[in-house]
């Protein structure tokens, strides 16, 4: 490159500059002046690129999705990056209930709904079976009374659960 294409060219850098335009050029011996990924990122351009340091620049994944190629990209802390992997995996389905809502606690109470601090009852199981009752016991005790209120047991001989007021 000569003297007069030098000037030309630094004097075209400067107004350039001046103007606060976004540019990339490469003389003739190669060498870059302004910055390419920032002309990128004006024209919205997908990129990506590793400099000559290793720093990446540009979206790596936008570039594999435009090839539509599958990916998982792992960086160096463990992160992972993918267009396969399931971000948001589906919740599990809750089994159907076995009584309609409701439907045991309206039966314990009516057991339970005047007893004294003392006092015990015994309520059979029928078909709600003793973990159910025993569960809507504790329940209906402690929304009503608070923690600490009753103490039950399971009497597997009567099919019935023992149920005891203590607060």
């Amino acid at each position: 490159m000569n003297d007069v294409q030098k000037a030309s060219l630094e004097r075209a850098i400067k107004t350039l500059s001046a103007l606060g335009c976004t540019f990339a050029i490469v003389d003739s011996t190669k060498e870059l002046h302004g910055s390419p990924l920032t002309v990128l990122d004006e024209l919205g351009s997908i990129y990506a690129v590793i400099d000559s340091a290793g720093v990446r620049h540009g979206l790596v994944s936008a570039v594999l999705e435009r090839m539509e190629c599958n990916y998982v990209i792992t960086t160096k802390d463990g992160m992972k990056y993918s267009n396969t992997i399931d971000k948001t995996p589906e919740p599990p389905e809750k089994p159907k209930r076995e009584f309609p809502h409701g439907d045991t606690r309206a039966y314990v109470r009516g057991f339970v709904n005047h007893i004294k601090i003392g006092d015990t009852v015994s309520i059979p199981a029928d078909k709600y079976g003793m973990h159910n009752i025993q569960n809507s016991v504790t329940s209906w005790f402690v929304s009503t009374y608070g923690k600490s209120s009753c103490t039950t047991f399971q009497n597997k001989t009567t099919n019935a659960v023992d149920v005891m007021r203590i607060g």
